[in-house]
């Protein structure tokens, strides 16, 4: 179940059912949690199925004792992200608002939840409650740090979410990123204005202040190695590229309105994500809303742009 969970509530990012089936070692009191908790939440009983799955968490240390840090990072990474919900102030009329805005997704949700686990196909049932807590993290309400608690990690994070968002996930070097970045106050600055921009519905000044952080990208980077810099480079060259298309407006605004959905979902993850600290997630969204935009542009063109470069 926990398997299923993690790639449920990660959009199938983290697929370690075999892994974690390998390294798992079997726990009589936290199967017993489990059981306890999904008889409950079955009878409408969600205080004592909470109440239960809190307590399996004295387990987990002993139960994940031989699994790789592949493994227990992204699962301690989302169940932080989850348990965080409950220290928003008023989170309870919140989510219940989520819910109701969401109510027949997450009643469906539910329902396969509970006849994947009645009928003994442990993964799909956590995945279909991996995908319940995703829909609360990703509409909790957004919570900007004030400008004096900027963190200076935070544009290392969002560039390196970005790489891995572009490159769909071929370059995940978010540790060597952190590793080596430079701190940059100008830098954190621009990017937080930047995402203020974006929140206030000013994508306009949002970009500007992207392109002004440029200019601290040689002192940021310049102690990282040609493992971090290179795809970045490659990445940023295919993206600005495409303004250099002509009647790029016209092109990218048909792009957006084939994939408004898709691009306004990933736009509002990003700055939730951004909101919520969780910088990362931030840049992966923003990486991907502009992926499409990239594959969508004319492709001789690009080629052609590229070779100017």
């Amino acid at each position: 179940m926990i398997a299923g969970w993690l790639y449920g509530i990660s959009t199938q990012e983290f697929s370690f059912q075999d892994e974690i089936v390998d390294c798992f070692t079997p726990n009589d009191s936290l199967t017993a949690d489990y059981y306890a908790a999904m008889k409950a939440f079955e009878n409408n009983d969600t205080d004592t199925g909470y109440k239960k799955l809190d307590d399996a968490k004295q387990y987990y240390d002993d139960a994940f004792a031989k699994c790789d840090t592949k493994i227990t990072d992204p699962l301690s990474q989302w169940t932080a992200k989850r348990d965080a919900l409950a220290q928003i102030t008023d989170w309870d009329k919140i989510s219940a608002q989520i819910y109701e805005n969401n109510k027949e997704l997450i009643d469906d949700n539910v329902g396969y939840e509970f006849n994947s686990w009645d009928r003994g196909v442990f993964f799909d049932s956590g995945m279909f409650g991996g995908r319940n807590d995703l829909i609360f993290i990703q509409q909790a309400p957004a919570q900007q740090l004030a400008d004096d608690a900027q963190n200076p990690e935070a544009p290392a994070q969002f560039i390196a979410g970005w790489l891995y968002g572009v490159s769909t996930q071929a370059f995940n070097i978010q540790d060597a990123i952190v590793a080596c970045y430079t701190r940059n106050d100008d830098l954190t600055a621009a990017y937080y204005d930047a995402q203020a921009a974006f929140v206030a519905g000013d994508s306009q000044t949002g970009y500007s202040k992207l392109n002004d952080a440029k200019q601290y990208y040689d002192a940021f980077f310049a102690n990282c190695g040609t493992d971090v810099t290179d795809p970045l480079t490659q990445w940023s060259d295919n993206i600005d590229a495409l303004a250099q298309i002509d009647d790029w407006d016209t092109i990218s605004a048909q792009i957006y309105l084939d994939n408004k959905q898709i691009l306004d979902d990933d736009l509002s993850y990003e700055v939730n994500s951004w909101n919520r600290g969780v910088f990362h997630d931030a840049g992966m969204f923003a990486g991907r809303y502009q992926l499409i935009f990239y594959e969508q542009a004319p492709a001789q063109i690009i080629r052609e742009m590229l070779s100017y470069i």
